[in-house]
């Protein structure tokens, strides 16, 4: 618990008087940390800061492990200590009031870490009210969230994602944890879960690695962070074309079925050839141009034991080509992959209708076997930030 941290701050922002200039966007806010130079201090970059107060305390960029998505991510250390012999206490700021928010970001704990590190969300900073805090302790392989005291089991070596759902419309607020997909504390209330007498606000995130001299950590890692506007779902969603290389004659457009936020392509009837691509386009009209769009999609295959058949996920720019999002293996018989892809939806739409078209393909790469099958589904489609 980090009650003396708590008391020890809301003396320092008295003494230095600091007054935040608050986060100016409003809408989504997303980092992959991708943009940042290889070893530079987080802190001064992106809206990145040190604790108020503190010296020598930010997050660096490093590309080991490799991120998440991309190449590189946050570096959190608590021991050993900067300069002033204090861990990284690094800051992103936010002005929000109200509504319903969705927090994430990818979290990897190296086998042999040591310590424990914080996920710290506030209410007010630097008035400091603490409103969402977690310890990821690397020595007992357990998560804790203060100050319920609830406990969860760790996943080293490997990307695992904490996200938190925030309702700050009405009341005390309240916020759901989950932790590698798994929701660890329910309804657990906003203003008053940690510190006390807070308000419905997020002012501040907080990546905290733990000090040298209290068990602080010896590295945590961090990527893919975002901030986000709960989604909604997109209306209507229609098959613009779908195409299939070197098919033998199947028609894909006469397997296909659509629903209001659902396109299949599904279960190719064999033989498929042994050296095409199979790819189908799904186009939709965004209401206007929200700031993202989140896309949830399954991916199948059926075949025998050892084929490979990478599976990809695209868009459009326009004016221009479908630019790869992702790219995913599918190794083996029944296989199953879900996967969630979010993007800068601006990007991504034509400017005259704001339409949007998401590519998604079968790279057979020569791998094919008899009675290989292949489909997506793209399950869910999300906007917010409008």
């Amino acid at each position: 618990m980090k009650v003396s941290r708590i008391l020890r701050t809301a003396l320092s922002a008295a003494a230095f008087g600091v007054v935040a200039s608050g986060w100016a966007g409003g809408g989504a806010w997303i980092d992959d940390f991708e943009a940042y130079a290889l070893n530079s201090a987080i802190a001064g970059q992106g809206g990145w800061t040190e604790w108020v107060g503190s010296v020598d305390v930010s997050g660096h960029i490093k590309n080991v492990p490799a991120g998440n998505a991309g190449a590189k991510t946050l570096e959190i250390v608590g021991n050993p200590g900067g300069t002033s012999g204090a861990g990284d206490d690094t800051v992103q700021i936010y002005s929000i009031a109200g509504g319903k928010w969705i927090y994430k970001v990818q979290t990897f704990i190296p086998n042999a870490a040591t310590g424990e590190g914080y996920i710290i969300l506030l209410n007010q900073y630097p008035a400091f009210n603490w409103s969402l805090q977690v310890r990821l302790n690397a020595d007992t392989s357990m998560g804790t969230i203060d100050f319920s005291m609830e406990t969860f089991p760790l996943v080293k070596g490997q990307w695992v994602e904490f996200r938190a759902e925030i309702d700050i419309t009405a009341g005390q607020g309240n916020v759901d944890y989950y932790y590698n997909g798994v929701l660890v504390k329910d309804n657990a209330t906003w203003t008053e879960q940690v510190s006390t007498g807070g308000t419905l606000t997020i002012q501040a995130e907080d990546l905290y690695g733990g000090e040298p001299a209290s068990g602080g950590s010896s590295g945590i890692y961090y990527d893919d962070n975002s901030l986000t506007p709960e989604a909604v779902a997109v209306a209507a969603v229609d098959i613009t074309r779908v195409r299939g290389r070197d098919l033998g004659g199947v028609n894909l457009a006469s397997i296909l079925t659509s629903d209001d936020v659902r396109a299949r392509i599904g279960n190719l009837p064999p033989p498929l050839p042994t050296n095409g691509d199979v790819e189908a386009i799904v186009g939709f009209t965004l209401p206007g141009r929200p700031a993202l769009l989140k896309m949830t999609v399954e991916l199948r295959s059926t075949g025998a034991p050892g084929a490979n058949v990478p599976q990809g996920i695209g868009m459009k720019e326009w004016p221009g080509t479908y630019r790869e999002l992702g790219r995913f293996p599918s190794t083996g018989a029944d296989t199953v992959r879900v996967v969630e892809v979010s993007v800068d939806a601006d990007r991504f739409q034509r400017a005259a209708d704001n339409r949007a078209e998401v590519m998604l393909r079968s790279f057979d790469r020569g791998a094919l076997l008899a009675g290989w099958e292949t489909g997506y589904d793209l399950v869910g489609l999300m906007y917010s930030g409008l």
